[in-house]
């Protein structure tokens, strides 16, 4: 019994003490962890949580084995066979990874945490980080931001992750980041945003451009496109699109694509700095991880390292550049001084490529020799480079371009020759290439190495005995293919083309497989941007800012008042009183009457001010008894005329009553090279059986080119005619948080080819309900030469597509003819529009595609998203609700339509459109807040959804 008692105590003993260095060095899992960080950095972030967020103190405080997290323990080896086990272990914490074949003898042992991102538990896994929520274009609140620019410039030491919602595009600026802990920036879901990265030339005279510089951190991206524009960018030097300092990145699922050309040298990973002696790490090496990504580019480095110790993961992605390396390793000579590292090394540098494909018609891997001076008469073979690198290729096809003689699958710059030419097996001993499964196509020499200051001395390895010769070991003859298959060439444009990278036909592959895994990247998990997606984008930042450009008239404008109730707002306006831009104050309550306003060369902003909700003021159109007897015969034109002038309503109520004869006017507004906007407006111009009045806005032919610029916003419009109708081929419109009815076509535009589409729409949560078709297009004949040019282009996101009601005097149905276009039979919409749609809902039930001879039927979900992807594309019409029953509306049967109201459109909680745009929130204009605007309680500031919902 004594013996077992000291045998007991001795195991406690032990155990103690285990626990106590286990506490010290081992990683504290928890939902605070940073799968790059150390014991003591996660430990002293999650104290700082446990400041900052006293509740969530308790989880951070759980012991690791209720947590969910994989991250690889380091804790102290006792033995070798300790040292095993623990190796052991590391490769299997990969299982979740898609490692395949000999990958798993290789897989670095910090690897692990990158997977926390995806899955299920990845909330729990960023849970300590604060969520910055970024929905373009919309107001920002609280946890809400309009731009990524705007939600960069918040984040702190602390880090953040950045959410981004919907397809974007979202533009990025140059930023400098220093001291963020963890950055990452991500999709929200399925969709897979574009992050629009401009170089400007403004930076043309700095010989090295940074587009985003990250320092001291881990830098994440997942699931996002980025597309670099570097047309923008003149003069020469260097441009790094990422340009890290003594810190890690993760680009998992994403992809990068160059748009435009410069005479710079483009990379887009470029990491630099000294070791990282803060991290704890044995040598302090930055990390690289590109997992399942797509990187093209003309004349693009995908990853350069200048570092000492740094370790690149590849793993299923598709590399393709031409006229650059696809990665590129800077010297080692480095002046390094006493404690600058904790442990040296044994391989300062490994760059793994696995089961990926990489395209150059130059080189894939381009490593630079020593540039260090010659001292005591040293000769060229004692000049080496400091230190070993490690190319480790698995599962991988390299793809060079014979047309270039001097392409090489590795490169060797300023290389000292008199060491390669010596037959010693040491020659080699600064680098180590590993080739296992792989396949080497279309290269000239598989090695050429040139000397500095002499680069018309050459050495090269351009045969598979002479590689095995060189480094030897045993590699399979097949892996080496000099002729490239013919149709392959087309990827080397560069292009991400999916069935040419399935590489299970080709016979090389099966000749060097080990196990039957086929070599090369798995296509069917990568997606890049499509020229459909990039045609998308241009589209998106084209567009127009009518806003901003009506808001910059009236910066300075002056300040007048009219009381509506005592005066003709017509006389009044063209009166010596208005001159130059001027913001115009109204007044009164109750029915209050004006004449036609005519404007010409005049900017006047007209703000309704209601004083009392109890009596909202109502404007009707009314003669004088002066103007009875002069007035045309022909009618009355418009409410407003416009010539070469600029109108802002703010917070008018309109109404055209048909009770007194000849005061209906055939539009509400007419233009004629002008800009108009109605913001928090209403016109209620429903004639039950009078064709009298024809549209709310009227665009008019101008002489010049000029083009008429239309802004809608938080209105409510029901016209019996068309709510605009335009003769003009220039026409720049802008439809956001409004509800428009109309008992005809809603837009009738004419379209004329050219060499660019003349009319632009942008259609943004808002609900449109027309009896007839929302788009209704004429042909005009255009320039032969521009055919198959759309005239049109709508960019429509986040709105609700249904029927009008019947006109009935009883309780209505919706109309059952309404469609989205309405086109000739000779042609179809396609050869006049172009269509952007995103998140939109379109009741199918009773709401046809096109309203044509031979078109589809509503009803059917199917044939409706089916018709939109035949007309506009697969890609046009993004995350559409096109299900039955996926529009349902509270109130089953609607009032009469005389008297419909805004909130009559409120969407049934549980139906699909109530929750179907990007922050889940409902489609189309938010009826409380148009029915606050006819009870004369708007808010000028226009509080958005966001603040709704947050």
């Amino acid at each position: 019994m004594l013996a077992g008692g000291v045998i007991l105590l001795i195991l406690l003993l032990w155990w103690g003490i285990n626990a106590l260095v286990s506490s010290g060095d081992g990683p504290q899992q928890g939902p605070a962890t940073n799968p790059f960080a150390t014991a003591e950095q996660n430990r002293q972030e999650n104290l700082q949580n446990e400041v900052d967020q006293p509740a969530n103190a308790a989880a951070v405080d759980q012991p690791a084995e209720e947590t969910s997290q994989s991250e690889i323990a380091v804790t102290e080896v006792k033995s070798e066979a300790d040292a095993s086990k623990q190796k052991t272990g590391s490769a299997e914490s990969w299982k979740n990874m898609p490692g395949r074949g000999q990958e798993k003898e290789h897989l670095p042992e910090w690897g692990a945490g990158f997977s926390a991102l995806s899955g299920p538990d990845a909330g729990k896994r960023i849970s300590h980080l604060p969520v910055f929520k970024v929905v373009r274009g919309n107001a920002e609140s609280d946890g809400v931001w309009g731009s990524l620019d705007s939600a960069l410039n918040e984040v702190n030491s602390r880090g953040a992750v950045i959410r981004l919602y919907g397809p974007g595009p979202f533009l990025l600026n140059s930023h400098r980041l220093r001291d963020i802990t963890q950055l990452i920036i991500m999709a929200d879901s399925d969709q897979q945003p574009t992050i629009m990265m401009q170089a400007k030339n403004k930076d043309a005279k700095q010989s090295e451009v940074n587009l985003l510089s990250f320092s001291s951190g881990l830098l994440r991206f997942q699931g996002v496109h980025l597309l670099c524009d570097v047309s923008g960018l003149s003069g020469s030097g260097v441009c790094n699109v990422l340009n890290l300092d003594q810190s890690d990145l993760t680009f998992q699922d994403c992809s990068f694509t160059l748009a435009g050309t410069t005479d710079r040298v483009l990379r887009l990973v470029n990491s630099t700095g000294a070791p990282r002696t803060t991290t704890g790490r044995a040598a302090g090496e930055s990390r690289i991880f590109l997992e399942n990504s797509v990187i093209m580019g003309q004349n693009l480095e995908a990853v350069r390292v200048d570092q000492l110790y740094v370790d690149v993961l590849l793993s299923n992605c598709f590399l393709s550049s031409r006229g650059a390396p696809c990665l590129e390793f800077g010297s080692l000579d480095k002046a390094m001084s006493p404690g600058l590292v904790l442990q040296e090394r044994k391989i300062p540098r490994t760059a793994r490529i696995f089961s990926s494909t990489l395209l150059s018609d130059q080189t894939i891997f381009a490593l630079t020799g020593p540039q260090e001076e010659k001292k005591s008469g040293k000769s060229d073979q004692e000049i080496l480079a400091s230190g070993e690198t490690d190319l480790i290729v698995i599962n991988s096809v390299l793809i060079g371009s014979r047309k270039n003689k001097q392409a090489a699958m590795l490169t060797l710059h300023d290389w000292p020759q008199d060491k390669l030419r010596n037959q010693s097996a040491s020659r080699f001993d600064e680098i180590n290439v590993k080739l296992e499964n792989a396949l080497l196509w279309g290269w000239p020499s598989y090695l050429r190495s040139t000397e500095q200051g002499d680069p018309q001395k050459v050495f090269q390895i351009d045969s598979h005995r002479t590689w095995q010769q060189s480094w030897g070991n045993h590699v399979a003859a097949d892996m080496f293919q000099s002729e490239l298959p013919a149709e392959l060439e087309e990827l080397l444009t560069p292009a991400f083309i999916k069935p040419l990278l399935d590489f299970s036909k080709q016979k090389n592959v099966y000749a060097v497989s080990a196990d039957g895994v086929i070599a090369g990247c798995d296509p069917a998990r990568l997606a890049s941007l499509s020229e459909s997606q990039q045609r998308r984008i241009k589209a998106v930042l084209e567009q127009p800012d009518i806003d901003q450009g009506i808001q910059s008239q009236f910066a300075k404008a002056k300040t007048e008042t009219f009381d509506m109730s005592k005066g003709n707002l017509s006389e009044f306006l063209n009166s010596p009183a208005i001159s130059g831009p001027t913001r115009v104050n109204l007044s009164g309550q109750g029915i209050c009457y004006m004449t036609p306003v005519t404007l010409e060369n005049k900017q006047i902003q007209l703000v309704f001010q209601n004083e009392s909700a109890e009596s909202p003021q109502v404007v009707e159109l009314k003669l004088l008894p002066s103007s009875a007897k002069t007035r045309s015969k022909s009618g009355i034109e418009a409410f407003f005329s416009l010539k070469n002038s600029t109108l802002e309503v703010s917070g008018g109520a309109f109404r055209v009553s048909p009770e007194r004869k000849g005061v209906v006017p055939r539009h509400f507004v007419s233009c004629q090279n002008s800009r108009l906007a109605l913001d928090q407006c209403i016109l209620a111009a429903l004639l039950l059986n009078d064709n009298r009045f024809q549209s709310a806005i009227s665009i008019e032919p101008g002489s010049s080119e000029k083009s008429n610029q239309i802004l809608i916003d938080h209105s409510f419009l029901t016209v019996s005619g068309s709510i605009l109708q335009s003769a003009s081929t220039q026409l720049e419109l802008e439809v956001r948080n409004s509800l428009l009815l109309s008992q005809q076509d809603i837009f009738a535009l004419p379209a004329k080819p050219g060499d660019s589409a003349g009319i632009h729409v942008s259609l943004r949560q808002s609900t449109f309900a027309p009896q007839g078709s929302v788009f209704a297009i004429s042909e005009e004949t255009g320039n032969s030469s521009s055919a198959g040019q759309a005239a049109v282009q709508i960019i429509a996101e986040e709105s609700l597509f249904l029927p009008a009601p019947s006109s009935s005097a009883t309780r209505s149905d919706f109309s059952k003819t309404a469609s989205l276009i309405s086109a000739s039979k000779s042609s179809t919409p396609r050869q006049g529009i172009e269509w952007w749609g995103n998140s939109n809902g379109y009741m199918v039930e009773r709401f046809n595609v096109i309203d044509r001879a031979g078109g589809s039927s509503p009803g059917a979900e199917k044939e409706f998203s089916a018709e939109m992807a035949s007309l506009f594309g697969e890609e046009a019409d993004l995350h559409e609700l096109s299900s039955r029953g996926g529009v349902i509306f509270q109130e089953q049967k609607l009032p009469p339509l005389v008297k419909l109201q805004p909130t009559h459109f409120q969407l049934l909680p549980t139906c699909k459109a109530a929750t179907w745009s990007d922050m889940q929130q409902p489609l189309g204009a938010d009826p409380v807040v148009l029915q606050k605007i006819i009870e004369g309680r708007q808010n000028q500031e226009k509080s958005g959804r966001i603040k709704r919902a947050f």
